[in-house]
Parts: C-alpha cells; sequence; structure tokens
C-alpha cells in the first residue's frame, strides 16, 4: 500500500494491517462489481430470454440500441453492495489463512526462510510411493 507510506522517510514502512486489507478488498471489490456489470447484465439477459437473442454480441447490440448504454448497468448499486461485504471478508480470511499455511506447515520453506505450505503449490510435491 504505497498510499499508506507516501508522506514517510524513505527507507521507512508503516506496516499494512488486518483493517487496511479490509478496507482495499472492499474498495476492489466495489470496482470490480460497477466495472464487470455490463457482462453481468448481458449473462442473465441471455439466460432470462435466451430466444431473443443468437449469442453475446447481438445482446449487446440489441440493449444498448434499444435502451442505451445506461441499461448495461442497471442493478449496478445492488451488485456492488454484494461484493462489498463479500471482498471485504474473503480476501483478508484468505490473507490469514495463507499466512497461518506459511508459519505452520513443517518440511516447506517459504522464500523468507519460514516454514511453509505455499511452496508444494503448482504441483511441487513429492512423489508418494504405492500410488
Amino acid at each position: 500500500l504505497k498510499f499508506k507510506n507516501r508522506n514517510m522517510e524513505e527507507g521507512s514502512e508503516k506496516p499494512i494491517t488486518q483493517f487496511d486489507e479490509i478496507i482495499a478488498a472492499a474498495i476492489t471489490g466495489g470496482i470490480t462489481g460497477y466495472i464487470t456489470n455490463p457482462l453481468d447484465v448481458i449473462k442473465t439477459k441471455l439466460m432470462v430470454d435466451s430466444d431473443l437473442y443468437k449469442g453475446f454480441i447481438d445482446c449487446f447490440r440489441k440493449s444498448v440500441s434499444q435502451h442505451g448504454i445506461s441499461s448495461l448497468f442497471q442493478g449496478g448499486l445492488a451488485r456492488v453492495a454484494w461484493l462489498v461485504p463479500f471482498t471485504a471478508i474473503y480476501l483478508p480470511v484468505y490473507e490469514v489463512f495463507k499466512r497461518r499455511l506459511e508459519l505452520y506447515t513443517p518440511g516447506a520453506t517459504a522464500s523468507d526462510g519460514t516454514q511453509s505450505a505455499m511452496k508444494v503449490k503448482g504441483g511441487a510435491q513429492p512423489r508418494v510411493q504405492g500410488w
């Protein structure tokens, strides 16, 4: 979070707190929800009235020509209201569990020298005999 450290002296940083992560996650969720709302509107129209449209592009063109570009953002506030609390909970909880895995898994070492299960992600697991 460079914004948090913008007035700090060179070489010193404020640590990122759990509250900082919650705020960043909520802001990210809100922006993402609003920006992706047109895709969700078109998807919903295709699911509900699939016989009216030939596909995604056709649905997009008809929606914009009949109702204007603002029709793609209908329900955007409700989508943002759902995603802000979801991401404000989900992403910090994910970070907490990730840190716990990095600290308490025996046998694996993270890049900073701590014990980690994260080293195993992506298929770097040792082969198990007898399988």
